[in-house]
Order: C-alpha cells, then structure tokens, then sequence
C-alpha cells in the first residue's frame, strides 16, 4: 500500500510522445517548403524558368494586346491575340532541334469568341487589321461560339484582307483519271 502513493509522486513533467511527435511532423513540413521554395526559385532562374515566365507573361498579356479592345467593341465577347514568333522563341529557346524556327512572317494567332451572329471572319480580319501594329502582315484568325464543338470560322489572311492558304491544310489531291 505504500508503494501506491510514491508511484503517483512520481508522476513525468516532460512532454507527453504526442506533442513530441506532432513537433516532428511540423518541422518536417516546414523543411520540405523550404526545399521546395528553394527549387523553384533556381528553377525560375534558369533559362527554361525564364523563357516559361516570358511566355506566360505574353499568354497573360494576350487579352489586353493591341487590336483586342477594338474586337471586343465590335462584338467579340472575349478577344486574345499571341505573336507566333514568341511562341517559336520559346520552342526554340526549349528545344532547339525541333526544327527550322518559324518566320516573322508567319503573324500572329487573334481569337474572338462569341461576337454576333452576322460577324465573318472577313469582317474581324478587317477590325483587328486597322487596329493592329504595322508589322503584323499575316493575320491567323478563329471565331468561335461557346458550348459548339467547331469553330465558325477560321483561316489565315494578310494584312489587306485577302485570305491565304491556310498552312494547316493539307495539299489538294490530284484529280483522278
């Protein structure tokens, strides 16, 4: 009986394996985001993290580029513009066997989504060429309506308005006889 009381005087006044366990786990956690904040910082300072952030940056950008707010007041809903030559830096800059890079001729990518019933293509090509910079000769133009699953129009015309071949497409087979 004795024995009893001495045991419960004896009681630990260190922390209990719970509260141990749970600082564990919390400075673990707090080095791995020290880790991973680390490498994402010499990630963005390498050449493919910087040529990611300027493509994303020209992507972000490509709502608010010129001609986008002349679209937008003709009737396009929504209105985005990318310079095709950026995007080839960028495939360039990451994967420089891909192939031949890509001309400055090629122009730039406009996509207006959702503008009136009555808007052509002819007639977008026609706003965005009058707003657009002067270097810009090759326009590569979609229209689209949301929730349908084909654009109502696209295709590749110049600065004057004339439609081009459109790159994508395939050659004309030859007549059989």
């Amino acid at each position: 009986m004795s024995q009893q009381p001495q045991q419960q005087q004896q009681k630990s006044t260190g922390m209990s394996g719970c509260a141990i366990a749970l600082i564990i786990v919390g400075a673990l956690a707090v080095l791995g985001v020290v880790v991973m904040a680390v490498g994402v910082l010499v990630f963005m300072r390498s050449d493919t993290g910087q040529a990611l952030t300027s493509t994303a940056t020209s992507i972000a950008g490509g709502q608010s580029a010129q001609g986008t707010r002349e679209l937008r007041a003709a009737g396009c809903h929504d209105a985005w513009v990318m310079d095709f030559k950026a995007m080839s830096d960028l495939v360039d800059r990451l994967a420089p066997d891909a192939g031949p890079p890509v001309s400055a001729e090629v122009g730039v990518v406009v996509v207006c989504s959702d503008p009136p019933a009555a808007m052509t293509c002819e007639q977008a090509v026609a706003v965005y060429a009058k707003a657009s910079p002067a270097h810009v000769s090759v326009i590569n133009l979609s229209i689209s309506d949301t929730g349908k699953p084909q654009e109502r129009c696209a295709g590749t015309w110049d600065r004057a308005g004339r439609r081009l071949p459109d790159a994508a497409a395939p050659p004309a087979a030859a007549p059989a006889r």
